[in-house]
């Protein structure tokens, strides 16, 4: 009798200390939708920048966090669109890019985009923000070509690069 009370004793405190270890590795494991720090840690990134991303962000918590050359980057898809925040060393934000596909041109620049490159597809918008400009970089192609266009605040389009389909 005294060994059976042993052996469920001895089981009950193995189960305990098992599910201990699991749920710690669980609790310290990142949950779904809390940022990703991809260069050491929260610790590298600016606080500034963390509370600045919070305010104009507040329904985004799966976003990741890098430490950039010139500051900091933070990144996250919502509805399709890839964002992509830019700050510098002091946290202060620079500019934000969002990249898509032709819907998040405006109707009135893609249709002027259209009239020039009627014969081409647009492939990749980019959405570049910053505190003084809106500008955009398109993608468009046919069937021999690739041009990168810019697209300034005030409508100008300009061929940035232009690569040859081989």
């Amino acid at each position: 009798m005294k060994q059976n009370l042993f052996r469920a004793i001895s089981s009950a405190f193995v189960l305990i200390a098992i599910l201990s270890i699991f749920s710690a590795r669980a609790a310290a494991a990142p949950r779904s939708g809390d940022p990703v720090f991809a260069s050491g840690g929260h610790s590298e990134i600016s606080a500034r920048a963390l509370r600045d991303f919070r305010k104009q962000f507040k329904e985004v918590s799966n976003e990741t966090w890098e430490v950039i050359p010139d500051g900091f980057l933070s990144s996250f898809i919502r509805d399709g669109v890839t964002n992509r925040i830019y700050y510098n060393k002091a946290g202060k934000w620079e500019f934000t890019v969002r990249q898509a596909e032709e819907s998040l041109l405006p109707r009135a620049l893609k249709a002027a985009l259209r009239s020039i490159y009627y014969d081409y597809t647009i492939s990749c918008v980019h959405e570049i923000r910053s505190s003084s400009n809106l500008s955009y970089v398109v993608i468009v192609e046919d069937k021999k070509t690739v041009k990168k266009i810019g697209i300034s605040g005030d409508r100008e389009f300009e061929v940035m690069e232009e690569l040859i389909k081989e």
